[in-house]
């Protein structure tokens, strides 16, 4: 398999939507950015996994986003922003799991 070179990517992750972006066009500091989407997901669809450094295959500090099909691996500048990104990523998750399971419970008494 061939590996992709390195691009610069952006998550956002919204209260039941993950989206992986893109910059496009000439990005300069006066103009607003503009994205592209790669890849989306709702949360209950998404996945995070974290992944142990390959310096041989130039992969540290790294953690997979799964979105229904999509598998984008993320690389971040240090550990400690590798830590706090997979937990934020999985209490986002587990928040919107806890609110569909709130809601179901609500439905399920209501109808009784």
């Amino acid at each position: 398999a061939k590996n992709k070179a390195q691009e610069e990517r952006y998550l956002f992750v919204f209260s039941d939507l993950m989206l992986v972006m893109k910059p496009t066009g000439n990005q300069n500091e006066d103009a607003k950015m503009k994205f592209k989407m790669v890849a989306s997901a709702p949360l209950n669809k998404a996945k995070i996994i974290n992944i142990a450094d390959l310096p041989e295959k130039n992969l540290q500090h790294a953690f997979e986003i799964q979105l229904d099909q999509w598998k984008v691996t993320f690389c971040v500048s240090n550990e400690a922003e590798k830590i706090k990104w997979v937990k934020d990523v999985k209490n986002c998750i587990k928040e919107f799991q806890r609110e569909v399971a709130y809601k179901m419970k609500k439905e399920q008494q209501a109808g009784k």
